[in-house]
């Protein structure tokens, strides 16, 4: 059976017999809350006899919790190794090369990824683990090449460089090979360290699956993996590793997708990892058998994630793609197991909730406005840019982006059901001209220091638009006269400088007639002065749409007159395609779901704010049904009231209370 909810183990529970059996009586308790447990390998390298004498314990544990109904999995939990914050671990075991960053430093306490006498040691440990005859088997998520404190990026030990030189014939020094990745004028070393971090994290990965196999060929080995909005330094995907994975089991592979948000605390923050979840989802390969999203509250006690808030992410990302939910939430005892036993009960709770949904997700993705990011973000023009720019675009296109998303525009990544796309600044350095070009012959909202980019490399062409600085410190941005802005022409929108946002206001210099004026600054003095324009819809010379923005784009700081503004352009962009709009001023988040023939299936609505709503009116386009539900996780499900046909309805909901979530079930 796939499991729906996971829960990982401790070294507490593993060792302490009691403790695990308190735990397992809170599940059988609260029937629905746990269908397995991730039972871990030792933390750190201890030696071999150490690690055999821990799976002993464990593979008694896990005949005890499969006795009580409760499936038993279980976590590599370091193979790479996750940073010098790890050295409270045991590494008595640790007797090979550590990993080399590019300037010679080393990260004493994770690994040369192709020693091997480390490979050798991570295909002994899973063996013995592998005794458990584990549903699944988990490759923790320091399986990759970059972020081994103090090593940004690595290897570069005389053993990679040497076994790089030999996969493609060249004969470098370590400075050389940095120079040659990092080189302004080529891609063509860096794709090819591109593709050998990619072979080396397979090796790695095929020590762990050969191991399982060999003792347990039952079972289905997985990856953990964090975002490719963090990092391109290995890649923008995962194909290689998973199909690699695929031909050593005979069966597909699964995939934790996670990374971040281990409290509560700044709560939207919960959307920014969703959509990062949502990109790895995006981003497997077709025959996956499983994509169980990482919920992590950490350090695991009573100042850390609410319950509430724990639900609340579960559902969030299923509503991003991911399939089903593993929790870290009692690995570190901070507190005892009473203390979690509300968790449980609330997860079993909104168990059949989230099985709906899931179930009503099946086969879909995620409509709306899709954030571009190249898969070959790596081969950017380095010229101008500070070594491994290529490797890394942390904030941007990252929570940079994701702003919008708190006020209705349905953000998600670019994928085939995206009728309008989101094209960031830092995007393009990552994008070929072909690329380019084949974004806009789509729908595009964008910003004006991107027409400044394209500018820049020629392609003027595409838009017909120039840019300048201006004096925004004298300016406002206001709605022109223009049917787009409805019953807000003539409203002004302006940030204090505290708010603007990384990047200063540009004006848009319109040269063409294919250009409609949205918005234009003017004087703070005086309105009827105009000093420029601040947005427009231009038909692109490839045929797509694009609305350009001078004032802000990315922040979530809008009026109701620029939210209406920027949403009312991703229609425009989209041909009026876009899958849910949200009319009514508020925070909150809209994530449509739709089937492989475009049809809406659901809408997932998040109220991201700690008030209430007022009642929301939401347009539902190409609907799947002409049934229009409401579910939420307290009630039954609730028809709505709609107007119109499944090719554009509207629905009216009832307000929502603060931080609360709804679904819209189209059937």
């Amino acid at each position: 059976m796939t499991p729906f909810y996971s829960m990982r183990l401790g070294a507490k529970q593993q060792s302490d017999f009691d403790n695990l059996v308190a735990f397992v009586d809170i599940f059988t308790r609260h029937r629905g809350s746990c269908d397995e447990v991730w039972f871990s390998t030792s933390y750190g390298y201890p030696t071999l006899d150490r690690h055999r004498e821990i799976a002993d314990r464990i593979v008694e544990a896990a005949a005890y919790v499969r006795g009580r109904g409760i499936g038993a999995s279980l976590q590599i939990s370091n193979t790479l190794g996750h940073g010098s914050y790890a050295r409270v671990q045991d590494f008595s075991g640790f007797d090979w090369d550590d990993m080399v960053g590019p300037d010679g430093a080393h990260a004493r306490y994770c690994c040369c990824p192709r020693d091997p006498r480390f490979l050798d040691y991570v295909s002994t440990l899973t063996s013995y683990y592998a005794r458990i005859k584990p549903d699944y088997v988990w490759i923790d998520d320091d399986l990759r090449m970059h972020h081994h404190h103090p090593v940004e990026y690595g290897c570069f030990c005389d053993r990679c460089v040497s076994e790089f030189n030999r996969f493609c014939r060249r004969d470098y020094a370590r400075e050389e090979l940095v120079d040659a990745i990092n080189d302004p004028d080529s891609s063509a070393v860096r794709e090819l360290f591109v593709r050998y971090n990619q072979e080396t994290l397979l090796l790695v990965a095929s020590a762990v699956a050969d191991a399982v196999m060999r003792v347990s060929p039952e079972s289905t080995v997985g990856v953990q993996q964090a975002s490719f909005a963090w990092s391109s330094y290995s890649g923008g995907n995962f194909h290689r590793l998973f199909e690699g994975i695929r031909k050593i089991t005979g069966k597909p592979s699964a995939v934790r997708p996670g990374g971040g948000y281990y409290n509560d605390h700044a709560p939207r923050l919960v959307l920014d990892k969703a959509l990062n979840l949502n990109l790895q989802t995006l981003r497997m390969p077709g025959n996956m058998s499983i994509s169980q999203a990482e919920v992590e509250n950490i350090p695991h006690n009573v100042s850390g994630k609410s319950v509430r808030g724990t639900l609340l992410e579960s559902a969030i990302y299923l509503a991003y793609g991911c399939t089903s939910l593993s929790y870290s939430a009692f690995m570190i005892p901070n507190e005892p197991p009473a203390f979690h036993e509300p968790l449980m009960a609330a997860l079993a709770a909104w168990r059949p909730f989230l099985l709906r949904y899931a179930a009503l997700n099946r086969g879909t993705t995620n409509g709306g406005v899709g954030i571009v990011l190249s898969e070959t973000h790596y081969k950017m023009e380095m010229r101008d840019k500070p070594p491994f720019a290529w490797a890394s675009f942390r904030g941007t296109p990252g929570a940079d982006v994701f702003g919008p998303v708190t006020y209705g525009l349905p953000l998600t990544w670019q994928n085939p059901q995206t009728p309008a796309l989101l094209l960031h600044p830092a995007a393009v350095d990552g994008l070929s001209d072909e690329e380019i070009e084949d974004v806009f012959r789509c729908g595009v909202i964008t910003d004006a220091h991107t027409v400044a980019k394209l500018n820049e490399r020629g392609l003027k062409r595409i838009l017909g638009l120039e840019v300048e600085e201006f004096d925004e410190v004298k300016s406002i941005d206001i709605a022109a006269d223009h049917p787009l802005n409805a019953d807000y022409v003539g409203q002004s929108w302006y940030h204090f400088y505290t708010t603007m946002g990384p990047r200063l206001p540009l004006k848009i210099v319109v040269e063409n007639d294919r250009a409609e004026i949205i918005g234009n600054y003017v004087l703070r003095t005086d309105e009827t002065v105009v000093t420029g324009v601040s947005g427009v819809l231009v038909e692109t010379s490839l045929g797509g749409r694009a609305a350009v923005f001078g004032y802000n784009l990315w922040t979530n700081l809008v009026n109701s007159a620029k939210r209406h503004q920027i949403l009312r352009a991703a229609d425009w962009v989209s041909r009026d395609a876009m899958p849910a709009f949200l009319h009514t001023p508020s925070q909150v988040a809209v994530i449509p779901r739709v089937n492989s023939r475009g049809k809406l299936v659901s809408v997932m609505l998040v109220n991201v704010s700690i008030d209430s709503t007022p009642e929301l009116s939401l347009t539902l386009r190409n609907g799947a049904g002409n049934s229009v539900a409401w579910l939420t996780p307290e009630r039954e499900a609730e028809p709505l009231e709609s107007a119109g046909a499944p090719e554009e309805t509207i629905v009216r909901i009832a307000p929502m209370a603060p931080w609360s979530l709804g679904i819209v079930e189209v059937a």
